[in-house]
């Protein structure tokens, strides 16, 4: 039973109590009781404003709560893909924070050339820490071409590869991003996988997958 349903309680009893002795005092005219009576009212008003006391502190405990949390729960990324003079693509990755709060973040990109890992600079790899100032966006950048010269390819081999069987698997990423606030409070953002699309110069993230979620 908590605090709340406590002090209900108490001001419940108190009040019949009162009730009672003020009944009984009118019905004898008698008066030794009376003291009594103040002493009860007394005791209500006591609880009354430990009652209060309690709600304004529960008030005032969640909205902090959910003022530090909403730096890092309206926290979010965009990617953009556009073509350079040289011929290759650059991915624009961009983080916003609307919040007035300092948030960090660790990205992890996770690249994969048809299912073989292909490591990333260290912005992308989980190495290095975002520093996202209060509501502006960051923005970095990495481009494709590196990351398919480290298994021998070039976006020209692989779009002359690519096959409806094989577009999805291509150039892949699972995304995993960790945000913390300056208040010390942690955001992990589930792993969201991606496919990049050569055709369309795009990268498109799967929107459905398995997982314990079952209904009724």
């Amino acid at each position: 039973m908590n605090l709340k349903w406590v002090l209900g309680i108490a001001v419940f009893v108190v009040g019949v109590s009162t009730l009672a002795v003020t009944v009984y005092t009118l019905w004898t005219g008698t008066s030794q009781l009376l003291g009594v009576a103040n002493l009860i009212i007394l005791a209500i008003t006591v609880i009354a404003l430990l009652v209060y006391a309690y709600d304004t502190h529960t008030i005032a405990t969640v909205s902090k709560k959910q003022w530090e949390r909403s730096s890092i729960l309206g926290a979010t990324y965009e990617m953009q893909p556009i073509q350079t003079d040289s011929g290759d693509v650059r991915t624009m990755f961009r983080l916003h924070n609307p919040s007035t709060l300092l948030v960090k973040a660790k990205v992890r990109c996770n690249f994969w050339i048809y299912g073989e890992p292909v490591d990333s600079n260290p912005d992308f790899n989980g190495e290095n820490t975002w520093y996202a100032f209060p509501q502006q966006i960051s923005q970095g950048w990495f481009d494709i071409g590196p990351l398919l010269a480290k298994k021998g390819k070039t976006i020209q081999t692989i779009i002359g590869e690519k096959k409806p069987e094989n577009r999805a698997h291509q150039l892949t990423m699972d995304l995993e991003i960790y945000f913390r606030d300056e208040e010390g409070n942690n955001r992990s953002l589930p792993l969201r996988q991606h496919f990049f699309d050569f055709a369309d110069t795009l990268w498109i993230p799967h929107l459905t997958q398995r997982d314990e979620w079952k209904l009724d």
